[in-house]
């Protein structure tokens, strides 16, 4: 399966692609209620339009370089291929989610999570 440049989330043309369009990550934020940056509209406004950036801490590193392995022991486990993708909202494609894998099917979706402590 090959994918569009903006597909391959972490390069600079996913993160522009992001830029101009509500993500599923960024919910939270626009209802007030997320404990991370951005936390609210105003933040999300600022890191919308460049004004701010979201800063990445050692956490968020080390689960971004653990990402692939845990997706494939998740594959191992399933028996399936997962493929992380970028999906757009069928009526609305300014309305993204980027998924950590996805079955072929598409029946199968994972949010994969590699929290430093274990």
């Amino acid at each position: 399966m090959s994918a569009n440049a903006h597909e391959i989330q972490g390069t600079e043309a996913w993160l522009e692609y992001r830029r101009t369009r509500g993500g599923a990550s960024e919910v939270a934020a626009l209802f007030g209620e997320s404990p991370f940056m951005p936390r609210n509209v105003r933040e999300l406004y600022e890191v919308k339009t460049g004004q701010r950036e979201v800063y990445v801490n050692d956490a968020m590193r080390h689960g971004n370089r653990n990402e692939p392995a845990a997706r494939a022991k998740l594959e191992d486990m399933l028996g399936e291929a997962l493929e992380p993708q970028v999906v757009e909202h069928r009526c609305n494609p300014r309305i993204i989610a980027s998924l950590d894998g996805q079955t072929m099917d598409g029946e199968t979706i994972i949010e994969i999570k590699c929290p430093p402590k274990g």
